[in-house]
């Protein structure tokens, strides 16, 4: 029970991270769309295993939730990630039970006491996160820089030995043009390789020739223009968005419209909304001029540790959980994933950890622990709040 619990809270606390460190090479509504359709694809086969099936009916709601909770709110956290810093993300992300709450409120059911209080509380550390000033330093200067901080923390990585950038992606056309890019709302080029001395010193003449030259890693800091502020708001706007899809996804998704097995309900709708994604990408045109000879080493790991540890792994960890424990004990995980992602993103991937950050997630957690310790079902709670990340 110890290691399922470990895989709930240290796995998909985790996957924040290593959404961060694969779209630093790979375009974000791409790679969310690989990763859904492949765990969708062997969750299917398991339960095709069990003797497990679904009707049209079935596949047809399971594909209007998957819409919702995949495509809408896994896409827009993939391409936040590129922008903002994977603990700010899953601050954000953790903020799910409360519009669960708030839309079971709208149909007629009053939360307790204890679930409006965590209301208040959790909201408050929203608007704590969102209008401090630390929460626009976090997004990297260029990417790769996320790979350069978890490579550089890595015991292969002896101080004062230069690391190997073969694998850090970087624009083909300076970091000059990145900057404009980036400046503009665009999502950097994923063409082309640089060692990062020189994106560093490119990037910090474009930035000295614009007026205001800035330290390695950061775009905006407390005397940030308003262009800059916008900038950054709108990936944070897209994450509280993408929590909202999910919880009307989450509330849509239960039986009779989808089957009762988890697994092939959970299947059904990953696989339709990373079709979607993937149909998203393509429209988007991320894959011009992208070639998978230029995905890192590392982006590609991270894929491959989101399809089996992040969405198999912590799937059927929580599964079985939810069979030989109290839902209410299972549950936890939605305010200890946040920590965890903060942790992890300060210390593998050199993400600042400000005050203005630790007091928005105390708030953000015990408001969240407020709402599900405020349910009067804890059966539902648990179904519901899940977001396998």
């Amino acid at each position: 029970m110890v290691a399922a619990y470990a895989a709930i809270y240290l796995i998909w606390g985790s996957t924040y991270l290593a959404i961060r460190l694969a779209v630093d090479s790979i375009p974000p509504l791409f790679m969310m769309g690989v990763r859904c359709a492949a765990a969708g694809a062997l969750m299917l086969v398991w339960a095709a295993v069990r003797g497990e099936r679904a009707t049209l009916r079935h596949w047809g709601h399971a594909a209007f939730a998957g819409a919702l909770m995949f495509a809408g709110s896994y896409g827009a956290l993939a391409w936040a990630e590129q922008r903002v810093a994977s603990g700010i993300a899953a601050l954000l992300s953790a903020t799910t039970p409360f519009w669960l709450t708030a839309f079971e409120w709208s149909g007629g059911s009053r939360p307790s006491r204890r679930s409006i209080a965590g209301l208040i509380v959790g909201l408050a550390g929203v608007a704590v996160l969102v209008g401090g000033r630390s929460t626009y330093q976090l997004r990297p200067a260029a990417p790769g820089d996320s790979l350069a901080a978890f490579e550089a923390s890595s015991p292969a990585a002896a101080p004062g030995t230069p690391l190997d950038r073969r694998s850090i992606p970087a624009p083909l056309h300076g970091a000059g043009k990145v900057a404009a890019g980036t400046m503009a709302g665009r999502p950097p080029s994923f063409a082309g390789h640089s060692r990062r001395r020189e994106l560093r010193r490119d990037l910090a003449e474009a930035f000295a020739a614009a007026g205001r030259a800035l330290p390695p890693g950061r775009l905006a800091g407390p005397g940030a223009t308003p262009d800059v502020r916008h900038e950054l708001l709108a990936p944070i706007v897209a994450i509280l968005a993408g929590t909202l899809a999910w919880a009307a996804g989450s509330l849509y998704a239960r039986p009779p419209r989808v089957p009762r097995s988890l697994a092939l309900s959970a299947g059904m709708s990953l696989t339709a909304g990373g079709a979607l994604l993937l149909a998203a990408s393509w429209s988007a045109g991320e894959l011009t001029g992208f070639s998978p000879r230029e995905v890192s080493s590392t982006s590609l790991a991270a894929l491959a540790y989101l399809v089996v540890f992040g969405s198999l792994v912590g799937f059927s960890a929580y599964s079985w959980l939810l069979r030989v424990a109290p839902p209410s004990r299972v549950a936890t995980h939605a305010y200890v994933n946040p920590l965890v992602a903060i942790a992890l993103g300060s210390a593998l991937a050199g993400e600042p950890l400000t005050s203005t950050i630790v007091c928005a997630g105390l708030a953000i957690a015990a408001g969240v622990a407020f709402v599900l310790a405020g349910q009067i079902r804890s059966t539902e709670v648990t179904e519901s709040t899940e977001r396998t990340v």
